[in-house]
């Protein structure tokens, strides 16, 4: 009988290509407003598909590499 492999939090944040702001939001433990305020201060570069506002893979990765450079 084959296991099942259950993904870790970090795994599944591997295979994504792209978050909402609240999904975001939730994975840095951040409140949105805090998401929308990185935003508005140029600190989190973001992507609209249609009206929806998303961040990338990439743009997310660039973020948290900034927020430790500080």
């Amino acid at each position: 009988m084959a296991q099942s492999k259950t993904q870790t939090d970090d795994e599944r944040t591997q295979d994504r290509l792209a978050w909402s702001i609240q999904e975001l939001a939730d994975d840095l433990g951040v409140c949105r407003s805090a998401i929308y305020s990185e935003i508005s201060r140029g600190r989190l570069k973001t992507s609209k598909i249609g009206k929806r506002r998303i961040v990338t893979r990439n743009q997310r990765e660039d973020y948290i590499r900034e927020i430790e450079a500080r």
